[in-house]
């Protein structure tokens, strides 16, 4: 292990004479400043950003501070990228975990999945938070023309709890900025939008060209959207409801029908010729008890199912509408045997 860690050791140090090699090739001016590869452990990875901008200038190096601040701008993008996809994960394994049950002692997998997820949460807002203090203070200009705003806690909603808690339906119920960022789009031909003055016709492209047009953009993005979703997931709940009704009232006939196959079974007595018959009341006296205990268990479990069954018919069926019950009672599932009342 320490063979291998001293060949990597080597092999970056050989990488680092050669970028700096290249870098003060193409850029000599930069040796007045004292620029020479450092030992793996101790090189600060030189950016322009380290020199005062007075000084970037003087050196003529402005390119690569204006390739920095494309990098930080694509890593700020790249960060907000991950914290949505981040948010949306833990979004759902915090539904997933609050279903499970609360006795459970030992960290189970989506327990294990929803740590992981606010550890990317945290490493995602981190990322951002350095590329945007860096154009807040090195360039503040392109951080306003690039939407990017200081990142606070209230910002990291889950869309879920947006969504459920009503929050675009107040005042203030604006949906949070990382939400709908986008980056502006440059048309062909133009510069890198970096390099673009402040009131450059491409960065406008990306804008509505009047207010019109520019309050219906806001209302579709912040309001019909996330209302037609809300719509369109209520909807599904609806029918996934529908289903499960069917399904339970399925499950409670399905057991009274077990149950009693099962009370039957046990009761059932067998002739000298084979066959079968129920169990008069002389030979049910001479059975041993546990045979009579488990036939009157079974008994009493059909006795549970019926009722559970009828009281489920008597609940949904007023709620979904006839109709309704038999459209999907002859679903999929009524192909099933037992009268479609099997289990999937």
């Amino acid at each position: 292990m320490h063979a291998k860690i001293t060949s990597l050791e080597d092999k970056l140090r050989q990488e680092l004479d050669r970028h700096y090699g290249r870098l003060l090739e193409t850029y000599p001016q930069l040796e007045n400043i004292g620029l020479v590869a450092k030992s793996p452990q101790d090189d600060p990875i030189w950016l322009p950003s380290r020199l005062p901008l007075k000084e970037v200038e003087e050196l003529n190096v402005t390119d690569l501070w204006e390739a920095e601040s494309q990098l930080r701008i694509g890593q700020a993008y790249d960060a907000i990228r991950d914290l949505r996809k981040a948010l949306g994960l833990r979004s759902w394994w915090s539904r997933h975990v609050k279903a499970q049950n609360d006795s459970q002692m030992t960290k189970t997998k989506g327990q294990s999945s929803l740590l992981a997820c606010r550890a990317k949460v945290r490493e995602a807002s981190r990322i951002y938070s350095i590329c945007y203090h860096w154009l807040h203070k090195m360039a503040p200009e392109l951080a306003k023309r690039f939407g990017f705003q200081e990142l606070k806690a209230q910002d990291l909603v889950l869309l879920n709890d947006w969504l459920e808690g009503g929050r675009y339906r107040t005042n203030e119920g604006r949906l949070p900025w990382i939400w709908t960022l986008q980056a502006p789009v440059d048309s062909p031909g133009d510069p890198p939008a970096t390099l673009l003055p402040a009131d450059a016709s491409a960065s406008s492209a990306s804008m509505p060209s009047s207010s019109l047009e520019n309050i219906v953009e806001t209302w579709r993005n912040e309001y019909y959207v996330h209302a037609a979703a809300a719509s369109e997931r209520w909807i599904e709940e609806v029918e996934i409801l529908r289903y499960e009704m069917v399904r339970i009232y399925r499950w409670f006939r399905y057991q009274a029908l077990w149950w009693a196959w099962v009370a039957d079974e046990r009761a059932t007595v067998e002739d000298e010729d084979g066959s079968t018959h129920p169990a008069t009341d002389p030979e049910w006296a001479s059975m041993d008890q546990a045979t009579r205990g488990s036939v009157a268990y079974a008994s009493r479990k059909f006795s549970l199912f019926v009722s559970l069954a009828n009281y489920a018919s008597e609940e949904f069926i007023p709620v979904m509408g006839q109709g309704v019950w038999d459209e999907v009672w002859r679903g999929p599932t009524a192909a099933n045997a037992n009268d479609g009342m099997g289990i999937n």
